[in-house]
Parts: C-alpha cells; structure tokens; sequence
C-alpha cells in the first residue's frame, strides 16, 4: 500500500513542485480569489499530542488481529494503532480537516485502525465491533466528500481502512 501524506493528499514519497508550472500558482490566485501570500505549512508531526488510545493492546487489538486476519498476514499490517497511522486516519482530506492537520488539531483520533482484505473480514469486523460496542468508522479514499466523520464522546472508535480491498467484484 501506498503511505498517504499525514497533512495533505498524495503519496507521501512524491513531491508536487511548482518551478516548472510558473503559470500554476497564478491560476490557483486568481480562481480562488487569493492575494497570493496565504501559506499554511504543516506542524512539526513530533509536536502532535494525541490521547492515548483507549483501547488494551494486549487484549482488543490482539483480538482483533487473532478473530479477523488470515494467518499469512501479520498482526501489525492488519491491526495498528501507531501514532502515524492514528494522525492519518483522524480526518479526512477535505479544506477544513487538512488545517486542522496542519495545526496538529486532532482531538478525537482512533483507538485503532484495521485494514482487512477480504469482505468476509469486513463482516466480521461489523460484528466484532457491535458485540463489544466499538464505534467504527469507514476510510476510503479520505477525500471527506460527505464532510467527514468525528466520532464525540469516550465510546472506543476503530477506523475500517478499505485500502486493502482492491478490486471490485459486483455493481449494482
């Protein structure tokens, strides 16, 4: 899988610059209505203080990773709940997620993030997570077009990550 970009959209790995592009950032001025010195760079990731998570290690996530993943997988590449992986799944990517991103704003990140493979695991997570009533939350793309998901409150909340389904076998 690709590493996203914890602030922003994009491959982590990739830089977009704009030197040979010199007419982009005025286009970007001028159809965005811009006086062409906004600048809102991320904070440095060391800085985020998240809470942690409120979730046992040792007993949910290795449930998890034991109920839900085939055995040829490991339990970290199905289960996480790393501080990256929290940031990124926190917020989706739309303009007012990215500056609360950026400002190291994250107020209610996941406990923990699964990415299953298989639909048959998704359905279990489904009801892994109603029987010990975890709130969980799909990430698709994290484009937010919906305007995104802040779980509230002290309820546990596992993020679904659908990057590992990577194909599609009906539409309807």
């Amino acid at each position: 899988m690709t590493e996203l970009r914890w602030y922003g959209w994009g491959d982590a790995a990739k830089t977009y610059a704009l030197n040979h592009r010199p007419d982009a950032w005025k286009f970007l001025c001028a159809a965005l209505d811009l006086g062409g010195e906004e600048r809102f760079p991320p904070c440095d990731f060391d800085s985020i203080n998240l809470r942690s998570p409120r979730i046992d290690e040792t007993t949910l996530l290795m449930a998890l990773a034991t109920d839900l993943r085939p055995t040829s997988t490991p339990a970290e590449a199905f289960v996480r709940n790393d501080k990256r992986v929290r940031v990124l799944h926190a917020y989706g990517r739309s303009y007012r997620d990215l500056i609360r991103l950026r400002r190291g704003e994250i107020l209610n990140p996941p406990d923990a993030v699964v990415f299953p493979a298989t639909e048959d695991q998704v359905v279990r997570l489904i009801q892994f997570c109603v029987d010990k009533n975890i709130a969980l939350v799909p990430f698709g793309g994290g484009s937010s077009v919906v305007g995104g998901v802040e779980p509230r409150g002290e309820r546990v909340t596992v993020t679904l990550d659908l990057a590992r389904l990577n194909r599609l076998i009906a539409l309807d």
